[in-house]
């Protein structure tokens, strides 16, 4: 089912002539071509943990003690995990429903309030 460009905001441009053979390049990638979009997903991922406030977050949490700040980090962790699980499962979704590999984020969020 194809959405009209007139249901979504007016800063989303929807292409009403993708075809289900374009939308079949997307699975059919070379798997070196995933390997380097896997391998700069893992880059970027790796350059953010490391960033400089998440090597301050063992100090400023010192105070409270080992087993405490070990305990809210790993729990703040999970919680991030499981909510970018959802952004993904969402993207997915509306990716699929759409017909196109590049969703907007605000696309996502406008088929997600449209369910409720």
């Amino acid at each position: 089912m194809m959405m009209s460009s007139s249901s979504l905001s007016p800063f989303v441009v929807v292409d009403d002539k993708t075809t289900e053979e374009e939308h079949d390049d997307f699975d059919d990638e070379h798997p070196s071509e995933r390997f380097k979009h896997f391998a700069a997903s893992v880059a970027i991922l790796a350059g953010t943990a490391v960033g400089s406030g998440c090597l301050a977050i063992p100090r400023a949490t010192a105070p409270a003690g080992v087993i405490p700040s070990s305990s809210a980090m790993t729990l703040v962790w999970a919680f991030l995990c499981f909510s970018a699980l959802c952004i993904v499962e969402s993207v997915e979704a509306t990716s699929r429903k759409m017909k196109r590999k590049d969703v907007p984020l605000h696309a996502v969020a406008e088929q997600v309030r449209a369910k409720n």
